[in-house]
Parts: C-alpha cells; structure tokens; sequence
C-alpha cells in the first residue's frame, strides 16, 4: 500500500522539498522534520507528501498547513482557513490543520461538519488504515486523487499529480464535450482520465479494501442543504436581519490578525455590502481595508443605457467615500495580449476559462494586491446564488404550490417594478413549458452551436447534442435545485493555489461560507423578490451600511468591455493560435477549427463591425481559443507560461 498526496501549492515527500526554490525554505525544513519524525514513529512504508509551500507572512496556516498526532498516529494536511465553528471570529483560534485534527478526534468522520471557513484537506488515520479526503461546503479549494492497484496519488491541483511520471497525460474528451457544451459536468470527473475531483461538500474514504486495496472508495457528500428546512419569521426585516448578521459572522471569519486585508471592491451589492461590513470591523481595530476597483477600458465611463453601465468605479467610490478606513484604487487593465492571457489563465486555473474577456482583465487586480503584499484578497464569489440572489423562482414557486392570493400581490409588485408580460411569464412558467411556448410561437429555441465551437463529430458520439436539446426539459424545477446545481458544477481546478503561486494571495469569499448559504437557502424563496423587487433581500440587509444610491441602483455593470480592442490588437496571433491549432490532432477532434477560422476571415473583412454575430466571437471563437490553448498545450507538454507586465493604478483622489 502506498499514500502520496499534496494539499496545498508546491509538496515535499521524505526526499527533499520541491517548491521549486533552488534553496530549501526554512517551512519545508520544519515540515520535512515533521514527516519523517512521522514516517520512524509508523514504522511502516507510507510516504505521504504534504504541501509545504508556505508564505512567511501567514506561516504555517497559509496554503497548506500539517498536524500529526503522534499517539493518536493522524496525520492531517489541510489548504486554506478551516476552523471549528465554536471558535468563528475569536481572535485567537486554531486554524487550519491543527483545527482539523481536533475535529476529527473529537467527531470522527463527522469532524468536516464541525469545521467552517474555506478548505480542502486530507486526514491519514494509521491505526485504522483510513484516509480520508474533504472538502468544504462551497470553497474555490480544489481536491483530486487518482486511485488504483493499492495506491493513493491526491493533490489540490490535478496538475500535481500528472507530474508523477507513472501516472498517463491523457485528457478526458467526453469531460471536455461536457465543458464546451456548458452542460452539468458529471459528478467527479475531470479533464484529465483517471482523475477525480472531491465535489464540494462530499467526502472521499479509502480503507484497506475499498481504494488502498484496489476497489473503489467511499463517496457521500457529508452536506446535504436539499433537507434544509424553511425559515419561519414574522416578516421581511427580520429575515434581512438574520441574513446581514450572519454576513457580518462570515466577513469576521475571514479577517485574520495583524495582515493587510484587500477586496476586489466592483459597484455591485455583493462586494460593496462586504468591504462596508469588513471596513466596520476593521475600524474597531484600527486598521484599514485596501480596496481595489477594476475600470475594463478608459473610455468605460461613457457606456451606459438602461440595462448597464460601463464604469463601476463611482460607485464603488460612494462605498469608500462611507467608511473613511477604505484606501481605495482605480485599476485600469494591463494591455495584455488575448493569446497571452488565455495561456496565463490556463495556467492559473488548470483548465480553460469559459469568458476570457471578462477573466484576463482581472489578472491586473490580483497582481495589484500581490505587489501591495495583501496576502487576503475579499471577494463576493457566488454571492448571486446566495446573499444576493434575486428570487427569479418566486413567482413559479408561489403558482407551484397553489398560493394564488400571493402569487397576484408578488405579480402585481413585479409590474410595479417594470416587468413587462414577457418577463413575467419567464419568472412565472417552469423552463420547459416556457420552452414549449416558445416554440409554438415560431421563436428559435438556443441551440449548442450557438455558443460553443465544440467539434460536431464530438458532441454527436459523446451524446452532449441530444442532452443540450432535452437540458430545458430536464432543468431545475426550483431555487434550491437550480443554485445547487450551479454551485455543485462549478469546477475548482487549481485556480486557489494558482493565486497563491503567482500573486501570493489567498481569495475569500464570505458570500460561499457554509452557514450564510444553508441560511439563503432557508429563506423563502419570495423574500429575495420582496415587492416584485429582484435582490430585495440583500438590500434590504445593507440599508444603512451600504449607501442607498448603490442600493437602489437596478442596472448592472458592464463586464469584459474593450473586448474589441483586445481581439483587433491580437489578431495575428488569434489567426496563427488557430493554425497551430489546426496541426493539433487533440485540439481538431474537440473543436470545430474551420468555423474558427471563419469567424477571423469575417472578423478581417469587417472588424469595426462585426454586426450580429458578436456573441460568436465573445463565445465561440474566445472560448474555442481557450480550450483549442489548453488542449495544444497539453498535448505538447508546454504548461509554464510568463507573467505579464505591471498593472496601472491610481488612488483615488480626495
């Protein structure tokens, strides 16, 4: 039997370190002593290798973190911040490893629901030859393994373990249909074959028997939020109450001691409700929030109509302006090359971006906070499915479950708000009878073609074709299905530790916390659609913390924009990209290159006016580049790529 494993950035085994510092760091010294104090006292051949990969500014509980018992014999490697929920926002608690380590001997297997804040880790049990992987409800920390003929191989990054050489490079074409078709991802898999993925909220266990011994492991998802009860309040403040105070718990959680503290601050409800908590709590310490605004193009401040705005930064700015502890910056986007970026990003990320617009801009905020050594980076990651979710099941709900009276006042308070027949019918009706009517009414119904530039051969013999076509017959008939769904299929890949490599700084989102989403998902669904209002509830939470102008702002802020500038200024390198792509047999069996080819011969013709075929290039030929990139790439063995140059800010002026 044999156990290798690696959680966190960079690993070492009892060989050495390997964090690709040409001289050991003093952390993996201190680690590589504790594995081997660890390997003599089991007297046995099990090797595990624990990331140890630590910046100095957060020590052992940044990245990776280990703790081992040594009469007990646990050893346990954990990323990110997970920490016992009795000891949520105490100043001093035990974190990481060490938190787990008591989890676990006091609660057993149970330990992953007495924990809360972001992680992945690995718990090795040798008296009862169990190991155990977890990852928390909702995190960005990604947890993969590969098991088979007696051994263990597991990692926070799927890259990781491909680097041993006795593990095959092949990538998972059925995974890749199932990516460009923007389709559910099947439960575990990954790009690459052999490769699994712990899901968010599930746990993996290997037994003498069951995965150490050859079989498959045990999977159960040890959080279940499909069970959680409705939340019964008297009205809509105190449901706005419990949701602002269990925000303010979570921010708490995610403020660690005597750092530099950073959020990705945009004009939207989820970042601006989360700086303004955060700044509050800050200022009782006498510390300061550094905030950080990212305007996409400079002309961004003359887009604006009635749908969305191009310029986030004078909101953001009515934020600072509030909380006199917020420095807050303008971060305008490095002129990073389209192709360039799409590399940086697959590199980031260990798998393609699905929007490299909107994605390679934000490149220029992470490299903002890593430069200003701000190890913890705030953001509102998923809060659209959780705090800030805006109720669009309300009314299917309400008819759903023959609340007739109801469901008239919530109709009559969306038309209030400007909803016009149409928009009703799609908040009213389920997907597939919309669908159905639709139909009926002549209107072409979205087809797979229409947004991605998968291989027609491909999508035909993996099936992805027909599951497009039946996706609206087959789609989440509720809130909770649908937010779960989303959630459950969003793919972690290393973009965690990818951050922490390149920028030395670790996300957090106090919008995916454990407690806040069981909460959302409590709430009844109207609540978030209180008086016809889309995201009522959040904004009801934020009166008075958040300026009302932000509040009441219905409009979205515009993101990717200078997207035309970008393809225009890359454009040799798009067309020699896809050529490249064109002598790549991976690449032409998983992607439909001639149409790309087409899209840059009609993008030459007409480039200041690419009329109604924008989505196509937004979608098919940018996230064609993407995975055509990944798959080349791969298949040449050509995965490091150079960092991009220095981003551009201001501060905001007084």
């Amino acid at each position: 039997m044999s156990i290798v494993g690696s959680v966190g950035v960079g690993n070492l085994d009892e060989d050495g370190c390997r964090c690709q510092e040409p001289v050991r760091c003093s952390l993996c010294e201190d680690a590589h002593s504790l594995i081997s104090r660890m390997l003599r006292a089991l007297g046995e051949p099990v090797a595990p290798v624990i990331a140890a990969r630590f910046p100095s500014t957060f020590g052992i509980s940044e990245g990776a973190s280990v703790a081992w018992d040594p009469v007990a014999e646990v050893l346990v490697s954990a990323s990110g911040f997970p920490h016992s929920t009795e000891d949520c926002g105490k100043a001093s608690r035990a974190e990481g490893a060490a938190a787990v380590l008591e989890a676990y001997r006091r609660y057993g297997a149970d330990f992953p629901m007495r924990l809360c804040g972001e992680s992945s880790c690995a718990v090795w049990d040798a008296r009862k030859r169990t190991l155990i992987l977890a990852r928390d409800a909702l995190s960005g920390y990604g947890l993969f393994f590969r098991s088979g003929k007696g051994s263990v191989v597991f990692a926070s990054d799927p890259r990781e373990i491909l680097s041993d050489s006795r593990i095959p490079r092949e990538i998972d074409e059925r995974h890749m249909a199932f990516f460009l078709s923007r389709i559910p991802l099947e439960p575990g898999s990954t790009f690459f074959r052999s490769i699994e993925e712990v899901l968010p909220g599930e746990m993996v266990v290997f037994e003498s028997g069951t995965g150490l011994g050859g079989s498959k492991p045990r999977r159960r998802f040890w959080w279940r939020p499909e069970h959680t009860p409705i939340l019964r309040l008297a009205n809509h403040g105190e449901y706005a109450d419990a949701v602002r105070c269990e925000l303010d718990r979570a921010v708490g959680c995610c403020l660690p001691q005597q750092v530099n503290i950073g959020i990705a601050l945009s004009g939207g409800l989820d970042s601006t409700g989360i700086a303004a908590l955060a700044a509050r709590r800050l200022a009782g310490q006498n510390r300061r929030l550094i905030a950080a605004t990212l305007v996409f193009s400079p002309d961004a401040a003359e887009i604006q109509d009635v749908d969305g705005f191009g310029d986030e930064f004078p909101f953001a700015a009515l934020l600072a302006k509030a909380w006199p502890n917020i420095d807050h910056y303008r971060v305008l986007p490095d002129e990073i090359p389209l192709i360039q970026g799409i590399e940086m990003a697959n590199t980031l990320l260990g798998f393609p971006p699905r929007y490299p617009f909107g994605l390679i801009p934000s490149f220029s905020l992470l490299k903002f906070a890593g430069e200003r050594n701000i190890p913890l980076w705030l953001t509102g990651g998923a809060g659209n499915l959780t705090t800030s979710y805006d109720g669009a099941f309300a009314a299917s709900t309400l008819l759903r479950t023959g609340q007739i009276g109801r469901l008239a006042k919530h109709l009559s308070g969306l038309r209030r708000n400007g909803f016009d027949r149409k928009s009703i019918a799609i908040r009213m009706l389920p997907p597939a009878v919309y669908g159905s009517l639709r139909e009926l009414m002549g209107k072409k119904a979205p087809h797979l073609f229409d947004f991605s530039a998968i291989n027609p051969g491909l999508a035909r013999s993996t099936g992805v074709l027909d599951m497009v076509r039946e996706s609206i017959e087959t789609a989440p008939k509720d809130s909770l299905s649908f937010r779960m769904a989303i959630l459950r299929a969003s793919h972690a890949g290393g973009g965690r530790e990818g951050a922490l490599r390149r920028f030395r700084l670790t996300p957090a989102s106090p919008t995916t916390d454990r407690r806040v989403a069981e909460l959302c998902f409590s709430v009844p669904e109207e609540q978030f659609e209180w008086g016809g209002r889309p995201r009522a509830l959040i904004r009801t939470a934020l009166r008075g913390i958040v300026p009302d102008a932000i509040l009441d702002e219905r409009r979205r802020g515009r993101q990717g924009l200078g997207w035309e500038t970008r393809l225009q200024t890359d454009f040799p390198a798009i067309v020699g990209e896809i050529e490249a792509m064109a002598a790549s047999p991976l690449a032409n069996r998983c992607l439909d290159v001639p149409r790309m080819r087409r899209l840059c011969e009609r993008w030459a013709a007409a480039p200041s006016s690419p009329g109604s075929g924008t989505d196509e290039y937004r979608t098919v030929l940018a996230g064609g580049l993407a995975a055509g990139s990944f798959l080349r790439r791969f298949e040449s063995g050509a995965d490091r790529f150079p960092l991009f140059e220095t981003p551009q800010w201001e501060k905001t002026s007084a």
